[in-house]
């Protein structure tokens, strides 16, 4: 009895080294991500951004994909593009997001800014500045943009099929863990749901810090926040020049939880030999 015991408790110790990695809900995402880059451009009057981050998945592997961002009113405007690229040995790859921000957060969008397991973003807004979620693909992926003249966010949240058994055992249990990667705070973790294509990876990333002092003097790179309807292009001009971050939190989850979902993730990585992180 005392072997099964011992047994049992070391479980959700090896389960970290599956996905995750550390101990505590932050210390064990944090490691999911090893590097992310960000940036913008004007090109024209519209404002271009991208997002790279390195994944580390370790005993998962990754598949390729890449998927167009697509209005979601309208499937022949294309604002650009979210795909991954997998890590050369496994266990990882590189997660790269671009986008015409200044098109895409003009989507009148359908689809409600949650996470894919229902649950609210952890993060929190400045004033007057909203979340727009753009459905990728037909598996419940979301590419999400927060923009203003002031404020820049994209984030991204991928379910994983192999994962839907795990989301089944801790269904809306999310771990995230905010890291920062030079002058870019990011939010990073797992998401877990009872349905199928409701768990999976989320990654976020506050652009606000590398916002080009010069956004303010065209009203065609961002005009869709409250803060700037209705402004004149000189008084857009005339807008301070001081940008405002996203707060992001790392949602609160028992030890208990936290527990179960490294035992599920550890179950889903021996369900065969090449355990992989495929999104179809």
């Amino acid at each position: 009895m005392k072997v099964k015991q011992l047994a049992r408790s070391l479980i959700p110790l090896m389960a970290i080294g599956v996905l995750v990695t550390g101990c505590g809900s932050g210390g064990s995402v944090k490691n999911l991500v090893t590097d992310l880059k960000g940036g913008v451009k004007t090109q024209g009057s519209d404002l271009y951004a991208n997002v790279s981050a390195q994944l580390n998945t370790n005993s998962f592997s990754m598949t390729s994909f890449a998927l167009p961002i697509l209005d979601p009113n309208n499937s022949s405007v294309n604002y650009g593009s979210i795909s991954l690229t997998p890590k050369l040995g496994g266990g990882g790859g590189e997660l790269i997001i671009s986008v015409n921000v200044s098109q895409a957060a003009r989507i009148k969008s359908s689809s409600e800014a949650t996470l894919p397991n229902g649950t609210s973003l952890p993060l929190s807004l400045p004033s007057g500045v909203s979340v727009i979620a753009i459905p990728i693909g037909n598996h419940g992926a979301k590419i999400y943009l927060a923009a203003s003249l002031t404020t820049l966010m994209i984030g991204s949240a991928i379910p994983f099929p192999i994962l839907d058994g795990v989301g089944a055992y801790v269904p809306g249990v999310n771990l995230f863990a905010p890291i920062q990667f030079g002058k870019i705070s990011s939010l990073v973790g797992i998401f877990a749901g009872a349905a199928t294509d409701q768990t999976g990876l989320g990654v976020f990333a506050d652009l606000s810090s590398v916002l080009p002092a010069s956004l303010s003097a065209d009203l065609n790179v961002i005009a869709v926040s409250s803060e700037v309807q209705g402004l004149s292009q000189s008084q857009a001009s005339a807008a301070p020049l001081h940008t405002i971050p996203v707060r992001f939190r790392a949602p609160r989850v028992s030890r208990y939880a936290e527990k179960r979902m490294y035992y599920h993730l550890w179950k889903a990585s021996q369900e065969s030999s090449n355990p992989e992180l495929k999104y179809e």
